[in-house]
C-alpha cells in the first residue's frame, strides 16, 4: 500500500512570511492526483480555512486518517467520514485503526503543563500524553504508523529545540510504542527530517517529519510493499529510506 504523509499544510486565507497560504489546498489536491495514494495520513495543522466542502473533495480521491495539532478546525475533522472506507477521518487517542493490513494510531495535539485548551484546541499535560501512548502499545504486534504532532526531545536532530517535560514525554511515548514509522510535524524550521531511531533491543523506528506548508511543500510517499519511504519537495525527490 502507498501512503501519502503530510503535516502542517496550514491552509489559511492569508499571507505568512511572504507566502500565500490560500493556495495550499489546490496544491495538496494536485499532489494527491499525481501520486494517487491508497491512503493519506496527516500529523495535523491542516489550517483554519479547511471547510467541509474542501475536505469532501479530498475524500473523493483517497482515504484520510489524521490527528489534530494546534491549528485545526476540529468541528470539520470530527464530523467527517471517509467515503472510500468505513473509517472516521479523525483518529481518537489510543484507538488504532486497521486499513488494508496496516495498523495506524495517533496522539492528538501538543502538550502544555496546564493542559488547558488554547484557541479552542485541546492540549495534554505530559502525563496525559504518556497515558495516551500506553494504550497504543499493541501486544503481539507493532503499530505500523504513529501520527504525532508534538516534537519529541531529539536534541541531536534539533539543537535549537527547547526541551521541556512535554517533549520528553513525546520521546518516552515513542520509546514505549516503537512504531515502524512515526510521522511528526509542528516544526517549520526546514522541509523535512528523516532518521532511523534505534531502541537498543533490535527494534528500529523510522522518524519522519515533514512540513507541507507552502513555505516548504514537503511530503513523503511510504510504500509498504517495497518497504521504502520517499521524501519529496513539490514533486522533486529529495531522499529515500527503508521502512524497518
Amino acid at each position: 500500500m502507498r501512503v501519502l504523509a503530510v503535516s502542517d499544510v496550514h491552509y489559511e486565507f492569508k499571507v505568512y512570511r511572504g507566502v500565500d497560504e490560500s493556495v495550499a489546498w489546490g496544491w495538496l489536491l494536485r499532489i494527491v492526483d499525481s501520486h494517487k495514494p491508497d491512503l493519506l495520513v496527516s500529523a495535523g495543522d491542516w489550517g483554519e480555512a479547511l471547510n467541509p466542502r474542501d475536505l469532501e473533495d479530498l475524500l473523493e480521491r483517497t482515504v484520510v486518517l489524521t490527528i489534530y495539532g494546534n491549528h485545526d478546525p476540529l468541528e470539520v475533522l470530527a464530523g467527517a467520514r471517509n467515503k472510500l472506507a468505513r473509517l472516521p477521518v479523525l483518529l481518537r487517542d489510543g484507538k488504532p485503526l486497521a486499513h488494508q493490513g496496516l495498523w495506524i494510531g495517533g496522539i492528538n495535539g501538543i502538550t502544555s503543563m496546564s493542559g488547558r485548551p488554547k484557541r479552542g484546541i485541546p492540549r495534554k499535560t505530559p502525563s496525559e500524553f504518556l497515558e495516551a501512548a500506553k494504550v497504543l502499545v499493541m501486544p503481539g504486534r507493532r503499530l505500523d504508523v504513529l501520527l504525532m504532532h508534538e516534537v519529541p526531545a531529539l536534541k541531536f536532530l534539533y539543537p535549537r529545540l527547547r526541551v521541556g517535560k512535554g517533549q520528553v514525554a513525546a520521546l518516552e511515548a515513542l520509546r514505549a510504542i516503537k512504531p515502524r514509522v512515526v510521522v511528526n510535524g509542528h516544526l517549520d524550521w526546514s522541509c523535512y527530517t528523516l532518521h532511523t531511531l534505534e531502541w537498543g533491543d533490535g527494534l528500529e523506528t523510522l522518524y519522519l517529519r515533514v512540513d507541507s506548508s507552502q513555505i516548504h511543500k514537503c511530503y513523503a510517499i511510504m510504500d509498504f510493499e517495497k518497504g521504502v519511504v520517499t521524501v519529496y519537495r513539490d514533486m522533486e525527490v529529495l531522499e529515500e529510506a527503508s521502512i524497518p
